[in-house]
This record gives structure tokens, sequence and C-alpha cells, in this order.
């Protein structure tokens, strides 16, 4: 039904949006508010209830639920800080810190002579593609290898070679999609004898 207050679609005998009565209904409002939210209560088909739908809430009077809400805001402002434990250190964290700090970083870039042309190697697996069913070709695998280039990071030259991979790739597939696609129409149907 539509409420002649609010337009709000509902059904029961009050508007849950403003607390209206169905035409034609008497709802019967208690003098109770709901546990839950404050709201006022009414007797529905299924019970107590408030326009929040907490239904089979226990109903408390107004002075309650003030007194409710004042304990809970004086129990707010006094609540402490949970303590937290002192933090306890390892002892050799930090020297174990320093060793790993001295480690060589990979993503930096190489200056020093005996980093330039250091071998790095990439691999394209292998795909399969069925195009038909029960029938497919395969592309790779394709394995390379390449040498650091001044101002280069091993990134870069992986980033490098994997470009060149894919270039290769996709030249395969692009070969055998067509040679699949000719082999398909030279199968010709046995004449049945």
């Amino acid at each position: 039904m539509t409420c002649e207050e609010c337009g709000n679609e509902f059904a029961g005998s009050i508007c849950p949006r403003c607390n209206a009565e169905a035409p034609g209904t008497v709802a019967v409002h208690l003098t109770t508010v709901c546990n839950e939210c404050g709201e006022p209560q009414f007797l529905s088909p299924g019970g107590e209830t408030c326009r929040l739908g907490h239904g089979g809430a226990m109903g408390i009077t107004p002075a309650e639920w003030q007194a409710k809400l004042r304990a809970a805001s004086r129990g707010a402002m006094r609540e402490e800080a949970p303590k937290v434990p002192p933090v306890q250190v390892d002892a050799d964290l930090f020297p174990r810190l320093a060793k790993e700090l001295e480690k060589p970083n990979p993503f930096a870039p190489l200056t020093a002579s005996k980093d330039l042309g250091e071998e790095v190697s990439a691999t394209w697996g292998e795909e399969v593609f069925s195009p038909v069913q029960y029938n497919s070709f395969r592309v790779g695998p394709f394995s390379s290898t390449t040498h650091v280039r001044a101002g280069e990071t091993r990134v870069d030259a992986l980033a490098r070679l994997n470009r060149d991979l894919a270039a290769v790739a996709d030249a395969e597939f692009t070969r055998k999609k067509k040679a699949f696609a000719a082999s398909l129409t030279a199968v010709r149907p046995h004449a049945a004898s």
C-alpha cells in the first residue's frame, strides 16, 4: 500500500518511513521504545516492533532508554587505551639489516665495469592454440640470451629480451595460423564406396 503522507510503498499497518498509520487500520502504539534503537514501538501482527523492524526487541520506557544512552556515553569516555606490551627487538636485527642493505640492488643501473656485459636470459613458454575442436597448433618455446648494456638495469635488459621474444612469437603465430588454415582446407572428404 502507499502511505498518504510520504508516498512510501509498504506492507503492514504503519509506514516505516514516517510512522503514519495505513488507511483503514488502527495501529496499537505502545508506551515503550525499542531497546535497540530507541524508536517508539507498536503492535504488529508478528508482535512488538519499531519502524526500523527490530521485531522481538525488548521494549523499555523512554526514561530507561535515556539512562542507557547516558551510561553508554560515560563508559565510552572512561575507556582506557589497551595496554600494549613493549616491543622485543632481536639483538642481531640491525646487523642483519645492514647485511641486507649491502647486497646489490637488482633495479639499480649498472655502472661498474665488472657488472657491464652481465648475461641475462629469458624464455617464452610454449603456447597451444585450438581454433577447431580436436585440432591444434603450437608456438614456442623460444629462449634468448643477451648482455646488459651500459646505463641499463637487469630488469631493462629482461624487458628488452621479452619484447624481442614477443615479436618472434607473434610472427611464428601468424605463420602457423595460416599453415593450419591451409591444412584444414586441403582435407577433402573421402567419397563413400
